[in-house]
């Protein structure tokens, strides 16, 4: 029900469908729990990339993670619907402002490949889509309060923290935009001697990038950026309400038209697998193809499929739709949530500008 340490959302799939029966909660009031997460990630994106342009990639990554895990765990032991609330907002807020800058972290660190290494992450994230709907399914019937440790399975972003304390080093472009070039050139150095280890050889000589003028984010609204800012924006307002429209609400809806309980979660977890193949499916494409071109494919399947999956006459045709609609939806956020947004911007707002 919370992001993954790796930019993949974990959706409900049953979490809410127990907690309503549990607490007697309206569809209205599941809503609303649903969407005020929203609130929390749209100050979390902001917040969470304003302060990674100015204090660094790593620092608000890890410490992201660190409040999103505490405020998951708090959210699993809340006492009523008020509290619950109150922490989703929270969590929100720290679980969209890892999520945004650890993809321009990756974009940033891996320039040229950057589609291949993201395609990889958001699939490896994505295996977290698969195990929280097969914990859901096991642990949700088994009785009143189990949906709670189901939320709780965002406190173990903690360990994706520890390890990242140690391995997890600074992005070499923001220290060299921000007058750090000792660090930059002493990390740079390290990742070529390991380079040269495991390739056992010479390097091909380094290109030397161009300068680029610093930028602010108000550069956003200028004639350059306002077009571009203007289609992202709407390619991302319908990619979230897609995203979690769609799987935040998949078991609720499907317990709505008649569909027992157990079989509603059945259904969810067999259409939460297509999660980890459709995130690898950009790998082969998305550096050899025009990333619109990728995107714009991707948004016309996942259409098609959304359309299916809504007029589906039985449950066979349901999960082969909401399959395909799952695969194509995460390749389409590799294609264009984060290969095609971070590169439009000016270095120095890359993470602002993203997020």
């Amino acid at each position: 029900m919370d992001d993954s340490a790796a930019g993949c959302r974990r959706r409900d799939t049953g979490g809410y469908t127990a907690l309503r029966a549990e607490w007697g909660l309206s569809i209205g009031t599941i809503g609303l729990l649903t969407s005020i997460t929203f609130v929390g990630m749209m100050f979390g994106a902001v917040l969470g990339g304003r302060l990674a342009d100015r204090i660094g990639r790593r620092t608000v990554i890890l410490s992201s993670v660190v409040f999103y895990s505490l405020f998951s765990l708090a959210a699993a032991a809340s006492p009523n619907v008020e509290w619950l609330g109150v922490f989703r907002i929270l969590t929100g807020i720290g679980l969209q402002a890892m999520t945004g800058v650890l993809l321009v972290f990756v974009s940033e660190m891996y320039p040229h490949l950057r589609g291949r290494y993201q395609a990889i992450l958001l699939g490896l994230g994505c295996i977290g889509v698969s195990l929280v709907a097969g914990i859901s399914s096991l642990l949700v019937p088994l009785g009143p309060g189990m949906w709670r440790w189901v939320i709780g399975v965002g406190a173990l972003g903690v360990v994706g923290c520890i390890l990242g304390l140690r391995i997890l080093p600074e992005s070499v472009r923001w220290q060299v935009d921000n007058g750090r070039t000792v660090q930059a050139e002493r990390l740079v150095n390290r990742l070529e001697a390991k380079a040269r280890l495991k390739i056992g050889g010479a390097l091909p000589d380094p290109v030397v990038a161009q300068e680029t003028a610093p930028g602010v984010l108000g550069d956003l609204f200028t004639r350059r950026y306002l077009g571009r800012l203007v289609v992202l924006s709407i390619c991302m307002i319908c990619f979230i309400l897609l995203n979690y429209g769609f799987n935040g609400w998949v078991a609720t809806l499907l317990v709505e038209r008649g569909l027992p309980n157990a079989e509603a979660l059945r259904i969810a977890f067999s259409i939460s697998l297509a999660s980890v193949p459709g995130a690898f499916l950009a790998y082969p494409v998305i550096d050899r193809f025009e990333r619109r071109a990728v995107g714009a494919v991707s948004m016309v399947v996942v259409a098609l499929s959304l359309l299916i999956f809504a007029f589906a006459p039985n449950a066979t045709v349901m999960v082969a739709s909401g399959f395909v609609l799952t695969a194509r939806k995460d390749a389409q956020c590799s294609a264009v949530q984060v290969q095609w947004v971070t590169p439009l911007w000016s270095f120095s707002m890359y993470s602002s500008a993203t997020n």
